[in-house]
């Protein structure tokens, strides 16, 4: 089983938002992310529901409002030599 702590940045295991982990309890994980209209939401999510996103390994991911995920370092400037 997954040990998820405050801070994590997690997402839904069926996809969807990136989220932020707020609290961890015996309900679930308290998350915050924010919607497609830029709006703040907040909710407990079942942790058996949700997975780690380790951004150190995706610095490029990013998750739009349908909670698809893109890598966006094709349109990222190249780094100088």
């Amino acid at each position: 089983m997954t040990e998820f702590h405050k801070g994590d940045v997690v997402q839904v295991k069926s996809g969807g938002p990136l989220m932020t982990v707020h609290e961890v309890n015996a309900e679930g994980l308290k998350c915050i992310w924010m919607d497609y209209n830029q709006a703040v939401r907040k909710d407990t999510i079942p942790s058996v529901s949700c997975k780690v996103i380790d951004l150190s390994k995706n610095p490029t991911l990013c998750s739009v409002c349908n909670g698809t995920m893109y890598d966006l370092s094709p349109y990222l400037p190249k780094k100088k030599e």
